[in-house]
C-alpha cells in the first residue's frame, strides 16, 4: 500500500511545473492519501508516519500551504517520534518560520534519537547557533557548541560559531 501512495506522490512531483494542468489535481491526491492514511490506521507507526510526511510534501512544495504541511509534519513527528525524516521535514518548516522555540525542541528530540557522531556534532552545532544567534542566549550557544567540539574536534562549522561568538562578547582569550 505504501508503494503505490510513494509511487503516486513521485510521480506527482516529477511531473510538477511541466504539466500545470495537473498541479490543480494535487488536492485531490492529498485526499487519495489520506484514504490511505486511513486505511493504515492500525498498521505500523512507521508507515503512517510516513504517510504523514507524502502528503505535506506536496502541500508544502507544490501549494505553498506551509500551515497544511506543518500540521502534517507535526502529526508525523507525534507519531513517531524515533523517525528522523519526520524530524528533518518538521525542522525545515519551522526553520522558514521563524519558530526557533519549536526548532530547538524538535532538533533536541532528534539529538536523543541518532546515535552517529557526526550527525549528533552538526545538531548540537545548529542547536548553539540557533542559541547564539536568534535566540541571543550565549550561555546555552557556547554549551551546545563545546559539546559538539568534544564529539567532533574537526567539526568546522562548531568552531566557527564558537569564534562569530568570542568575537562578538571580546573574549580575546577564548579566541586563542
Amino acid at each position: 500500500m505504501e508503494d503505490a501512495v510513494t509511487h503516486k506522490l513521485r510521480r506527482a512531483r516529477q511531473d510538477t511545473g511541466r504539466y500545470p494542468e495537473r498541479d490543480r489535481f494535487l488536492p485531490a491526491l492529498a485526499d487519495c492519501i489520506a484514504g490511505e492514511l486511513k486505511a493504515v490506521q492500525g498498521e505500523a507507526v512507521r508507515q503512517r508516519a510516513a504517510l504523514l510526511l507524502e502528503m505535506g510534501h506536496p502541500e508544502e512544495v507544490v501549494l505553498g500551504d506551509g500551515e497544511s504541511s506543518l500540521a502534517h509534519y507535526r502529526r508525523a513527528h507525534r507519531i513517531d517520534p524515533s523517525y528522523v525524516p519526520a524530524h528533518r521535514a518538521l525542522a525545515r518548516r519551522l526553520f522558514a518560520r521563524g519558530d526557533w522555540a519549536e526548532l530547538i525542541l524538535v532538533l533536541e528530540s532528534e539529538l536523543e534519537v541518532v546515535s552517529r557522531e557526526e550527525h549528533r556534532s552538526a545538531l548540537l552545532a545548529h542547536l548553539g547557533e540557533l542559541h547564539a544567534f536568534h535566540l541571543e542566549d550565549t550561555n546555552e550557544a557556547v554549551r551546545y557548541l563545546r559539546a559538539a567540539l568534544d564529539l567532533n574536534p574537526r567539526d568546522r562549522h562548531a568552531a566557527m560559531v564558537l569564534r562569530r561568538i568570542h568575537a562578538r562578547l571580546e573574549q580575546w582569550d577564548e579566541l586563542l
